[in-house]
């Protein structure tokens, strides 16, 4: 995934929401970067009851290993990524 962003994709990936929001819930979350630590998403879900703003959902910062478990949905550990680019020539 990170060799595809690197390339100019951008990954949409299924995540679990349970270690964000304390909830069983799929949801989509968008990749805008990563660097050796962390992977960085932008997250439609905004908290607004919890205080949350718009920018506290713009490129998060979470751990590779907590993203990693973060990825895999449900019981079969279920993994979807979408990779946005553009048309190729």
């Amino acid at each position: 995934m990170q060799a595809a962003f690197d390339a100019g994709s951008i990954p949409l990936v299924l995540i679990s929401s349970w270690q964000i929001y304390g909830e069983r819930f799929p949801h989509w979350v968008v990749v805008s970067g990563f660097d050796e630590h962390f992977v960085y998403v932008n997250d439609p879900y905004v908290d607004h009851e919890h205080g949350e703003t718009a920018l506290d959902s713009i490129h998060m910062p979470i751990a590779r290993e907590r993203f990693a478990r973060m990825a895999r949905y449900g019981r079969v550990k279920l993994q979807a990524v979408v990779l946005v680019s553009a048309p190729l020539d």
